[in-house]
């Protein structure tokens, strides 16, 4: 296999490059790399921090932040345990820890700036638990903000100046990069690590020394503290090694280096994660999470019915239909179309490129999407770890192609030309959601409505879940809150004084038209909060993930949210008459 990563005539690799583009001391300068390292940088902290508040003080803006954020009260109280048996949010224990960090430092500064009330963190997350989740997601932004950084500054070293720049420019305005900056959740932060050890396997692929293979298996072990997926990163850590090694014959392809990096790596992974040495159950639960993943490992696991099929997307049965879904959905939209169809002829240019970072990248990102698109468990998030790398793979591609056929200074003209499309339609969406996002909830709105109009006491029915509850407005203290369906008599039975439902595309806020109707003459439109602007169907929401923002269609909407009625009700259906 090794032999075979070899260029074909006519095609450009590694040595034509090198003469081609700018080595980094040469041109443009050391100071013009810094003045355009600072602005992609500038631009990436842009994009991330805008709307970084979208939804607070409601938790549940997006799905599985709250469940991170209380997981952090063991830690904040001493224990290692992190009691996964009640509820596991897919996720080694390191996560926890160092998002529990995050808040016992970052705590402190926001209530220096009068951003947070006073107490230590347990009062927080007990009384002001939205503050902590604020400095939860400012660190995701952070980590997003330092893995275009950190593709900059490896790419440049690998790949010269102006295609460390386009890769940088390419990342940094990637919407679904952006868009999941904006979360708790660990995936930028595992992208994160992922552009780390990529980088460092670049210099064990040029010359395997156990230094280099000890400090990539730290960056892979920090990678699987984030998230289960970075062992991935063990496919292009075994390709590095065997080409960077001396060793011939059939021992080249298992070199002692190897064997060191995945001790490092493992240890780190251990060290950093001690629930999962520790707690037998927190071991089962992380199993459980692959079944679920991949369920075909464990004939017993089945999909919940409830998961909203992706029909649009691919044929239910087809065996292709998560790569249906990453590459004409989730890439498609988080990425743009244009570097949608740039995309495989770059992982072809990196594996036959001959240089170490692309040949890797391009293995990490064939490796991550063939896994991803086996599970029937499918998320547009999933495919943040292969960003960078895909942005770096585009970036060179464009770059050494359009080197190959137009001279100075034509090329470099033609290939800023071709990087400024790329970019266009995922910057372009990274504004529209940011201008979502910055906009009050539906469900923060409907919760201010509630706790200044209605009495303290009365009882509040909640319609339209199904399976997950993270349409649902949060109930002010005072108001007792009672799930209910629209079934008459059910409904009667709850005794409600007002009924608030939310109903919107995603099949988690589900409303159904003629039981309402049946409710009509008992109930009083009182308040109204609708997302819209447009016609729904203009907006794509993803369909398996209950995040109330679309993917694309943001011309239809104006904040997050679902669309959110308060009814008081009448006399007879409270007293059940």
């Amino acid at each position: 296999m090794i032999e075979a990563i070899r260029r074909p005539p006519g095609l450009v690799g590694w040595d034509d490059l090198r003469d081609l583009v700018p080595c980094p001391h040469v041109s443009p300068s050391g100071r013009h790399f810094l003045l355009a390292f600072l602005v992609v940088i500038s631009v990436a902290t842009a994009l991330r921090l805008w709307g970084i508040e979208t939804g607070l003080p409601h938790l549940m803006t997006r799905p599985d932040e709250e469940v991170l954020l209380f997981k952090t009260r063991h830690p904040a109280r001493g224990s290692l345990d992190l009691h996964y048996a009640s509820q596991h949010p897919g996720v080694p224990s390191a996560y926890i820890f160092l998002l529990w960090a995050v808040g016992e430092v970052g705590l402190p500064v926001l209530q220096a700036l009068g951003a947070a009330p006073a107490g230590d963190y347990l009062h927080a997350l007990d009384h002001f638990p939205g503050r902590l989740l604020l400095l939860e997601r400012l660190f995701s932004a952070v980590a997003g903000i330092a893995t275009v950084a950190a593709l900059l500054l490896f790419a440049r070293r690998e790949m010269g100046t102006a295609p460390a720049i386009a890769a940088g420019v390419l990342l940094a305005t990637c919407f679904l990069h952006v868009r999941e900056s904006h979360s708790a959740k660990p995936d930028v932060a595992l992208g994160f690590w992922v552009t780390v050890a990529l980088g460092t396997l670049a210099g064990v692929a040029r010359k395997a020394t156990l230094r280099g293979a000890l400090g990539a298996g730290a960056a892979i072990g920090f990678a699987m503290a984030m998230k289960p997926p970075g062992v991935l990163l063990f496919a292009p850590a075994w390709l590095a090694c065997v080409l960077g090694t001396t060793t011939r014959g059939p021992r080249r392809f298992l070199p002692g280096v190897l064997i060191a990096l995945g001790w490092m790596a493992a240890t780190v992974f251990l060290v950093t994660s001690p629930d999962l040495i520790f707690n037998a159950e927190t071991r089962r639960q992380v199993l459980g999470i692959v079944s679920l993943v991949f369920p075909s490992l464990d004939p017993s696991t089945s999909q919940p019915a409830s998961v909203a099929p992706l029909a649009p997307v691919a044929p239910e049965a087809s065996p292709l239909r998560g790569y249906a879904y990453y590459s004409f959905f989730a890439l498609r939209h988080g990425a743009g179309g244009l570097l949608t169809l740039a995309a495989p002829l770059a992982v072809v240019w990196g594996l036959l490129s001959r240089a170490p970072l692309p040949t890797l990248s391009a293995f990490f990102v064939l490796i991550g999407f063939a896994a991803f698109g086996a599970s029937p468990a499918m998320h547009a998030r999933y495919l943040v770890p292969l960003l960078p790398a895909l942005a770096l793979l585009v970036a060179g591609a464009v770059w050494a192609g359009l080197a190959r056929v137009l001279r100075r200074p034509w090329h470099g003209i033609a290939s800023t030309a071709v990087i400024a499309l790329l970019v266009f339609e995922p910057l372009r969406a990274s504004i529209a959601f940011d201008r979502v996002v910055a906009r009050t909830d539906t469900r923060v709105l409907a919760s201010d409505w509630l706790q200044h109009n209605v009495p303290p006491g009365s009882v509040v029915a909640v319609a339209g879940m199904v399976f997950w509850v993270w349409g649902e407005p949060r109930i002010p203290a005072g108001l007792v809150r009672r799930r209910t369906d629209l079934d008459e008599q059910e409904f009667r039975k709850t005794a409600a004084r007002y009924l608030v439902t939310h109903d919107h595309p995603l099949f988690s806020s589900t409303i159904d038209p003629a039981a309402l109707a049946r409710l009509a003459p008992q109930l009083r439109l009182r308040a109204e909060f609708d997302p819209f602007v447009g016609p729904a169907a203009q907006a794509a929401f993803d369909a398996q993930d209950a995040y109330y923002v679309p993917i694309a269609g943001f011309d239809a909407v104006e904040r997050p949210g679902p669309i959110i009625r308060i009814y008081e009700v009448g006399t007879a259906a409270r007293i059940g008459r």
